[in-house]
């Protein structure tokens, strides 16, 4: 993190042993809602939030603000 800062995304298991920063998001959830809309054959998909964070660890260094 010293030269260049890392993140993933979905926050898989193995991130907190490699200290990979991630943004955790309901992964499974996600998978539900494509499915339904999928299913749903409609033309007009509604619009879906889903709650997201980010996991901090050691793969970033911490924000410089001039």
């Amino acid at each position: 993190p010293e030269d260049v800062s890392v993140t993933g995304i979905d926050d898989h298991d193995v991130s907190d042993s490699f200290g990979l920063t991630t943004i955790a998001q309901p992964v499974r959830s996600l998978g539900e809602v494509a499915a339904w809309q999928v299913i749903s054959h409609s033309q007009n998909p509604a619009s879906v939030t889903m709650p997201t964070s980010l996991v901090v660890r050691s793969s970033t260094a911490p924000a410089h603000i001039q």
